[in-house]
C-alpha cells in the first residue's frame, strides 16, 4: 500500500493525491499535523534514503529556525524532523521499496508502474 506524507493544505501534496487519484493507485494520506510522525517512520525511510534528502531549506519553517536550531538540524536530522515535521519536503510517496520525494508525475509514472 502507498503512503502520501504530508499536509493537507499543500498544493504539491493535493497535486500528487490527484494524480494517484486519477491513476487509480490506492494509497493512505498521512497528514504531518494531523496523523504526526514518529521515529518508526523515519526509520523505515532511513532504511530506503538519506533522510537529509528529505530537510527543505527552502521552507517558511526552516526560515523561522534560530541559527541554533539549523545546526541542531544539520547534525540530527530526525529529532528535528520529529520536533517540525512541515520541514520535511512535501509530499513524501512511500511505497514497499521506494520513497520518492516532491511530486514528480514522470517519476511516480516510472517507479510505480
Amino acid at each position: 500500500m502507498l503512503i502520501l506524507y504530508g499536509i493537507k493544505n499543500c498544493d504539491t501534496c493535493r497535486k500528487a493525491s490527484k494524480w494517484l487519484e486519477n491513476n487509480r493507485f490506492d494509497f493512505i494520506f498521512h497528514d504531518f499535523r494531523k496523523d504526526g510522525l514518529d521515529k518508526n517512520v523515519l526509520n523505515s525511510w532511513s532504511d530506503l534514503i538519506d533522510l537529509e534528502l528529505c530537510l527543505n531549506r527552502k521552507s517558511a519553517s526552516w526560515r523561522k529556525l534560530s541559527e541554533a536550531e539549523r545546526n541542531k538540524a544539520t547534525n540530527d536530522v530526525a529529532k528535528i524532523f520529529l520536533q517540525y515535521p512541515t520541514l520535511i519536503k512535501r509530499p513524501v510517496l512511500r511505497g514497499k521499496y521506494s520513497i520518492i520525494l516532491g511530486f514528480h508525475p514522470e517519476e511516480y509514472k516510472k517507479t510505480l508502474k
